[in-house]
């Protein structure tokens, strides 16, 4: 095996440099062959010439060279594929296509298509490509310098231009989202209308900074922010009312802004998870669903107040649901905690950014 190594790093070296070499040499028309079989390049069928020809299949037991493959190839490590590709194109580490791209490429780690790709891209790292019309499914990152019709779905990072959708486990970044972003912290766009995540720097939507209370007196220093219908909520705080022990919290939510009237009147409908705990003692979730009429006195103030249907669960023994004396409905949960519903009210004020 150790041997067969510096062999192997030669050959995939060969690999690369006569797909750059035909990449000048386009114009060139393509023999047209059925089928490529070898180990790596140059070990085929098509020996040497191999960029040359375009294959209807391709099957490579590690690494093969292409001009065009119509159909399906498959390689062990890497299928490089000069100019077309369309069909299914499946590789153990990587796909790389230096023209368009149809149908479906499958890679380990990434899938690299130096122009447009109308189909399906599923990498376990990355996908590539100038342009999309499909998806882009990947483990960590999707990348688009162009136009991306269709959804972007990484485990951690989309970056596209005009985009119909995003899904990510960390950032989404676009020039114009048509339709949903969805992140686990960040979206970031020109233009979104319909951002889901804790931070959203929108353009052309609304930031905010502001302090809220509700009944319990879970007061929290709070950022907003979103597109023009859905905003996300961050924030960070201390209960007033109880006086025995620090209570510090955390606030993440979800919010839309369901109706406007002119400039200086919303009702907001807003979903949000408040996290309390002591440090020490235990801890409690508060979930919350609220109508937030609000009121823009200034272009840069804000004043909102209104109702909140309230699910508590508490893990200290009780000593953090006792903040409210007005349940409608109790129980205990499996491992002996409290759950309770109640009808409260939430308020504030916020400054626009």
């Amino acid at each position: 095996m150790t041997a067969f190594k510096p062999l192997l790093i030669l050959a995939l070296s060969g690999i690369f440099f006569p797909a750059a070499a035909q990449q000048q040499k386009d114009t060139i028309s393509l023999i047209k062959r059925p089928a490529d079989f070898g180990l790596i390049y140059p070990i085929s069928t098509n020996g040497s010439d191999a960029a040359q020809y375009s294959n209807t299949v391709s099957i490579q037991g590690l690494a093969g060279l292409s001009g065009a493959v119509t159909a399906v190839g498959i390689a062990g490590i890497a299928n490089i594929i000069t100019r077309h590709a369309s069909g299914t194109q499946i590789a153990g580490i990587t796909n790389i296509i230096g023209g368009n791209a149809e149908g479906v490429q499958v890679a380990g780690i990434a899938n690299v298509v130096k122009l447009t790709t109308k189909g399906t891209q599923i990498a376990g790292l990355l996908n590539k490509a100038e342009s999309v019309s499909g998806a882009q499914l990947a483990g960590l990152v999707n990348l688009s310098r162009g136009n991306v019709k269709g959804i972007q779905i990484g485990g951690l990072i989309n970056k596209g231009n005009v985009v119909h959708s995003q899904l990510a486990g960390l950032i989404n970044k676009a020039t114009k989202v048509k339709g949903v972003q969805i992140s686990g912290m960040l979206n970031i766009a020109d233009s979104s209308d319909y951002p889901i995540g804790f931070i959203n720097l929108i353009r052309n939507g609304e930031t905010s900074l502001g302090v809220s209370t509700d009944e319990s007196l879970n007061t929290l220093a709070f950022f907003r922010s979103g597109g023009r219908v859905l905003y996300g909520v961050v924030g960070l705080g201390y209960n007033l009312k109880q006086t025995s022990t620090n209570l510090y919290e955390l606030k993440t939510g979800i919010g839309a802004h369901l109706v406007r009237f002119g400039d200086t009147f919303l009702l907001n409908g807003e979903a949000s998870a408040l996290t309390i705990t002591d440090f020490k003692h235990g801890h409690a979730y508060k979930y919350s669903l609220s109508a937030l009429p609000e009121l823009r006195v200034a272009r840069s103030l804000a004043i909102f107040a209104g109702p909140a249907a309230n699910l508590v669960l508490d893990y200290s023994g009780g000593r953090i649901a006792s903040l409210v004396h007005h349940y409608s409905w109790t129980t205990t949960g499996k491992s002996g905690h409290f759950i309770g519903a109640y009808l409260g009210v939430t308020g504030g004020v916020a400054v626009m950014l």
